[in-house]
């Protein structure tokens, strides 16, 4: 499990804890969180944020979450929030834009490339009419 727990002068503070095979005893590293979330990333394991830290560094919280066990096949439990509503997001359609005009350009299609970004800036502007 991953925990991300601190802040300080700019600087967030990570801590990951290992359990040692069958016994009941867990080791701790302080780690960047860069490599913290990679790590546990590539583990599939889980990652919490201490709630103090997600209002002080003024990000969004979409919808409060419920931990929610999930089949016994999963690698681990999601919240309510990780999990699609059928509705379109913003961040989401955003975000695809920007990965796909960066790859184009990465790729030298400048001309998809560019498209890519008239999308995006259409999708921007609509989204500051709604505001």
């Amino acid at each position: 499990m991953l925990l991300l727990a601190d802040h300080h002068h700019d600087h967030t503070f990570s801590k990951i804890f290992i359990d040692v095979g069958n016994e009941k005893k867990t080791i701790s590293f302080d780690l960047r969180p860069s490599d913290a979330i990679n790590m546990t990333v590539q583990c599939k394991v889980p990652i919490q944020v201490d709630r103090n830290l997600v209002y002080s560094d003024r990000m969004r919280v979409v919808k409060p979450s419920k931990l929610t066990m999930q089949a016994p096949q999963s690698d681990g439990m999601l919240c309510d929030v990780d999990r699609p509503d059928g509705q379109p997001c913003f961040e989401t359609e955003e975000f695809n834009l920007i990965q796909n005009m960066l790859t184009a350009a990465v790729e030298e299609r400048y001309l998809d490339a560019a498209q890519w970004r008239d999308q995006l800036h259409q999708l921007r502007s609509n989204r500051k009419n709604w505001t």
